[in-house]
């Protein structure tokens, strides 16, 4: 198996950017992908590739295609599963960054914005694509003080339209649409690159652009999902006192954090229909009285199914790599991971070398199946495409539908 040499990965947050030019330009619609679609997406290597690219795999063949060359920042799919966005770093001139736009076989490429530092993305429902921009910063001399950039939250409309959702914290990352379009959620760390600080909680309604900060206990959580009816969003903290679960009332702008001592959970998402909950479980023995610190675990983590509450549906098996993405296929049929196995180069040293997968876990009762070893650790992202119909077939020169 392939090994790249890792000198500890460390998975960083996102700083916030904002754009100079953007432009949407009109171009034939690209075909459908074919019935089933499902293609999943990803940041990896192939052969003897020197840095990731973004690249998909189809799950029923295993076949990798390179859709462009370099390192992406964030990965997301059109609702309709046509066209994917990303971050590029390619060719930046000024310390910024180009969003792109392409078909799933890299055809088609567009720059849809670009002249500033962008971090942050996701594709909404209505098509409409939330970016996280700030001003290039020139000097990043922490010694120096530097001025903080100003950074923004922004919607880009299909027609290339940009509209400005307000002032953000520099860095802010992990931009989230509700399923129905209507909010927005992403995380803050106050201040700029050179401090530190734990990652807010913020809620934004796109109607009326009002933000709000979300109370209790959501502070340093990630991994948000929210349910099908918008009225919840699930995420996960991981702190001294263990690895659980935050669940934030949309409505309220509050959260609570669900403590289980007898495991750790991490990457919750819910499924399409949100009725249920993927997860990494990991059991774990419970604190000694007074002890600070609870998580000890006593197991390997294991991909589970829950219902919306938290009870056990179906236990998937062990997870296969350090997990860093877990997502579910919009068509419900099956998840998909993303991580890597590391093996120290000497006891004690905190680099050795990495051994990079991604794998397909069915929900039908199959077992689950590596789908390649292309991906990346530290990998950008992982997600899987909408699955179109094919359209209904006409007859020629009729405008009724073919039976």
């Amino acid at each position: 198996m392939r090994r790249r040499s890792a000198v500890t990965a460390a998975v960083t947050a996102g700083a916030l950017v904002l754009v100079a030019s953007c432009a949407v330009p009109a171009a034939p619609a690209a075909p459908a992908p074919a019935r089933g679609g499902g293609l999943v997406a990803f940041s990896g290597w192939v052969g003897d590739d020197t840095e990731q690219s973004l690249r998909t795999v189809d799950p029923g063949t295993g076949q990798v295609r390179t859709v462009a060359p370099g390192r992406p920042g964030d990965v997301s799919w059109s609702a309709d599963g046509r066209r994917l966005v990303w971050i590029g770093f390619d060719g930046r001139t000024d310390g910024g960054s180009t969003l792109y736009s392409a078909r799933p076989d890299g055809s088609d490429r567009r720059a849809l914005m670009s002249g500033f530092d962008l971090r942050a993305v996701a594709t909404g429902p209505d098509g409409s694509i939330a970016v996280a921009r700030s001003a290039v910063q020139t000097d990043a001399d922490c010694a120096t003080r530097p001025p903080v950039p100003v950074a923004e939250l922004v919607l880009l409309s299909p027609a290339g339209v940009v509209h400005s959702l307000g002032h953000v914290p520099v860095n802010t990352a992990d931009l989230t649409f509700s399923p129905d379009g209507a909010t927005l959620l992403w995380r803050a760390q106050a201040g700029d690159s050179c401090t530190g600080g734990d990652y807010e909680v913020f809620l934004t309604d796109l109607a009326s652009g009002r933000t709000r900060q979300v109370a209790g206990d959501a502070r340093r959580s990630g991994w948000a999902s929210f349910s099908a009816g918008a009225t919840t969003v699930v995420a996960a903290r991981s702190d001294e006192l263990g690895q659980d679960l935050v669940r934030i009332d949309v409505a309220t702008a509050t959260s609570q954090r669900e403590v289980t001592p007898a495991f750790a959970e991490e990457f919750p998402v819910f499924s399409p229909d949100g009725t249920k909950l993927a997860m990494v479980r990991t059991p774990e023995a419970p604190a000694a009285p007074g002890e600070g610190v609870s998580f000890r675990p006593t197991g390997a983590p294991r991909v589970v199914v829950t219902d919306a509450g938290g009870r056990l549906l179906q236990d998937l098996g062990p997870a296969p790599v350090r997990v860093e993405h877990l997502v579910w296929a919009p068509d419900g049929t099956f998840l998909a991971l993303d991580g890597f196995t590391s093996v120290s180069a000497c006891e004690g040293c905190d680099y050795g070398s990495a051994d990079p997968a991604v794998w397909r876990f069915p929900l039908d009762g199959g077992a689950p199946s590596l789908l390649t070893t292309a991906g990346g650790f530290d990998s950008a992202d992982l997600v899987v495409q909408p699955t179109v119909p094919d359209a209904p077939a006409l007859d020629r020169g009729a405008r009724r539908l073919r039976p």
